[in-house]
């Protein structure tokens, strides 16, 4: 995992982030924030342990400084809301929000190829990292909920609302994307929970 915070200045990678705006009234409609979740997987080969390290630090993900990790996880949040004028300012009725996460992680190319004792460690390490790398999935969920729970919450003028929701929507964003770097560091990217291929 890298230690790259997923924020919204200029030199970092952003998630997706999108405000849908319309003036109408609708009935409060408060729901857990729809999560979907893929592994993408790149194919290693090797005999070794030091073959397949190699592989990795080839074929790993990279960051946009350049730097290679053996797995990585993306997540996206995406927000959605409306309007619900009353006699003293505007709510955000309904607020629908979601997040995407996206895990990136080695596999064997051809697990029969790799010999017995050596797949064992493989598997043992390729669960550790996934282990890890679910760690950061959790943020990103964690930080939907809040999302939402956060936009649910607004109460204010109907001119403003909008914009006083988006940027509330990025520091709850900004909170998790330090928790990521955190967990980083105090995980050394997974190796204190085992994710480490020896």
């Amino acid at each position: 995992m890298r230690i790259e915070p997923r924020g919204f200045d200029g030199r970092f990678w952003k998630p997706v982030v999108t405000a849908l705006l319309a003036l109408a009234v609708s009935p409060a409609a408060f729901a857990e924030p729809a999560v979907s979740e893929q592994m993408i997987y790149y194919d290693v080969s090797g005999s070794t342990v030091g073959e397949l390290a190699a592989e990795m630090r080839q074929k790993g993900p990279v960051d946009s400084d350049g730097h290679k990790y053996d797995a990585d996880t993306k997540w996206f949040v995406k927000w959605a809301y409306r309007y619900q004028q009353t006699g003293e300012g505007c709510r955000l009725q309904p607020v629908t929000v979601s997040v995407r996460v996206d895990y990136i992680v080695p596999r064997l190319a051809a697990p029969s190829a790799v010999p017995a004792n050596l797949r064992g460690r493989w598997d043992n390490f390729a669960s550790k990292l996934t282990t890890h790398e679910r760690g950061h999935g959790r943020h990103g969920v964690d930080a939907a909920r809040d999302v939402e729970r956060s936009l649910r919450e607004l109460f204010g003028s109907c001119k403003t609302i909008g914009a006083e929701a988006d940027a509330l929507a990025r520091q709850v964003i900004a909170k998790y994307n330090r928790l990521d770097v955190q967990y980083d560091a105090e995980t050394h990217h997974g190796a204190s929970q085992g994710a480490v291929l020896r």
